[in-house]
């Protein structure tokens, strides 16, 4: 029986499965193993990636499988702010889940959560779960990565080093505007159906701002 882990990574938005924010693996199973090994398998991670989330406090039920020819997906929600400690939390969980199906110890679970919990203390980050909670309570724009987070967008956005985020009540939040935003995505035709869409919004008298793999430019500069 061959069950191959290809890649362990953070899912940082929006995504194939859900709006929230997780860890994805990308599991490789022989083509020799029935429907129903795969479906042990993630019955088996369920049930050892539940436990971990509960151990670190985490809602345990939010987790996703996707079946597919040649593989599976497993998907965990995590905070923002330890997604890297989710990834290894999936990664415990299904290594555990391996272990039970081939008939070996798991390890010792105790262990494992423990050594989960100072990742995910370490990779803590409150200030920046705060910012999040508070933007959305004010429906303005959030916006982070590893280097920085934003709040609004426009010439009244705010961007703080991912280090150095405040607290909420330090923002004058009543100054930030929304800006209308449309995200085009796809595989060809992307930076003419961007083009084509500031034109007519131009020509109907609106000042676009657009960015494209040609350039940036807002209005005429």
């Amino acid at each position: 029986m061959r069950i191959e882990l290809l890649d362990s990574r953070r899912l940082t938005g929006p995504n194939l499965f859900w709006d929230h924010p997780g860890a994805i693996l990308d599991v490789a199973v022989d083509a020799a193993i029935d429907a129903v090994t795969a479906e042990r398998l993630i019955s088996a991670w369920s049930k050892e990636v539940g436990v971990l989330m509960a151990a670190v406090g985490w809602p345990p039920g939010l987790i996703r499988s996707r079946l597919f020819d040649g593989g599976v997906n497993l998907v965990i929600n995590a905070p923002i702010d330890v997604l890297y400690s989710a990834c290894e939390v999936n990664e415990t969980a299904f290594n555990r889940a391996v272990a039970i199906l081939n008939g070996e110890p798991p390890g010792d679970l105790n262990a494992a959560i423990l050594t989960l919990r100072a990742l995910v203390d370490a990779e803590a980050k409150p200030a920046l779960l705060a910012m999040q909670a508070a933007a959305a309570g004010h429906h303005v724009a959030f916006l982070w990565d590893d280097d920085a987070v934003s709040v609004g967008f426009g010439k009244t956005a705010i961007t703080w080093p991912a280090d150095q985020v405040p607290g909420p009540e330090n923002v004058d939040w009543a100054n930030i505007r929304p800006v209308p935003l449309a995200l085009v995505t796809g595989t060809n035709g992307k930076s003419t159906t961007v083009r084509l869409a500031a034109e007519i919004l131009a020509a109907a008298g609106f000042c676009t701002g657009v960015t494209t793999t040609d350039y940036i430019r807002v209005g005429s500069e």
